[in-house]
């Protein structure tokens, strides 16, 4: 019923999902328990495809995936903890699915399409 948010104040401000591009020879799903083990700590016992989502940046079409994770407070870790700051600082949150609507969640097109499943 919870969804697990990066709420940043460096650009783009506001809360995203943890994320991040595929490394050379990588696969999706691999990418995904990575970047989700580099930015929150947490591993992926499960890995879903859950919707593609059009980037205006980079003009590219984006999966994104829902995970179950490992039981255990997620924490920074990584190159967000690294670029930690009074003035650029990093905070996850699991957040109730019912209260996404209510957020600044970037994309926000990947913002509409969690708050229909």
């Amino acid at each position: 019923d919870a969804i697990l948010l990066i709420e940043r104040t460096n650009p783009p401000f506001g809360w995203a999902l943890p994320g991040g591009f595929v490394d050379y020879g990588e696969n999706l799903e691999d990418a995904v328990t990575r970047e989700t083990k580099e930015e929150t700590n947490l591993d992926v016992l499960k890995c879903d495809f859950a919707f593609m989502s059009f980037n205006e940046d980079s003009k590219k079409d984006e999966p994104f995936y829902f995970c179950e994770v490992s039981d255990g407070e997620p924490e920074i870790v990584g190159e967000e903890k690294d670029k930690h700051s009074p003035e650029n600082w990093y905070h996850l949150e699991w957040v109730e699915l019912d209260n996404v609507k209510d957020i600044w969640l970037v994309p926000e097109a990947a913002k509409d399409k969690v708050i229909k499943l």
